[in-house]
C-alpha cells in the first residue's frame, strides 16, 4: 500500500475469527437496519436476525475468511526485517480480567519505545 512506509512501528491486535466475523455482520445488520448497536441481540429482532445471519454467513463465510487471512499476513510480513518494531495482542486477552492485565504490562514498554 501507498502508505507503508509512514507506519514504521505496529500494535496488531488479532481477535479469533469465529467471534470477529460474527461480530461484524452483527455490526453491519445493525447498521443497514438502522438499529442501536447490540440491537440484533435482542429478543424482538433475533428472528430476523438470526435468518439473516445464517444468509449471509452461507454465502459470505470464504470471503471472510479470505480477508481475514490477507490481513493476518500483512501485519505478520510488514515488520520481518525489524522484528522489534511490531507487537501482537489477542483481542480476547486484552478484554479478560485476568490476563488483560498482564497484556497492558507486555504493551507499555513497546508505547514507550515510540
Amino acid at each position: 500500500a501507498s502508505w507503508d512506509d509512514d507506519i514504521p512501528r505496529a500494535v496488531v491486535i488479532l481477535r479469533n475469527p469465529l467471534h470477529a466475523i460474527p461480530n461484524y455482520f452483527d455490526q453491519m445488520y445493525e447498521t443497514r437496519s438502522h438499529l442501536p448497536r447490540g440491537a440484533s441481540n435482542r429478543p424482538e429482532n433475533a428472528e430476523l436476525a438470526q435468518a439473516a445471519w445464517v444468509k449471509w454467513r452461507d454465502n459470505q463465510f470464504h470471503s471472510q475468511i479470505m480477508l481475514y487471512r490477507r490481513f493476518v499476513s500483512f501485519w505478520m510480513e510488514k515488520y520481518l526485517t525489524a522484528e522489534g518494531n511490531r507487537v501482537y495482542f489477542a483481542y480476547e486477552q486484552l478484554v479478560d480480567e485476568e490476563t488483560g492485565p498482564l497484556e497492558a504490562v507486555r504493551l507499555a514498554p513497546f508505547m514507550g519505545e515510540g
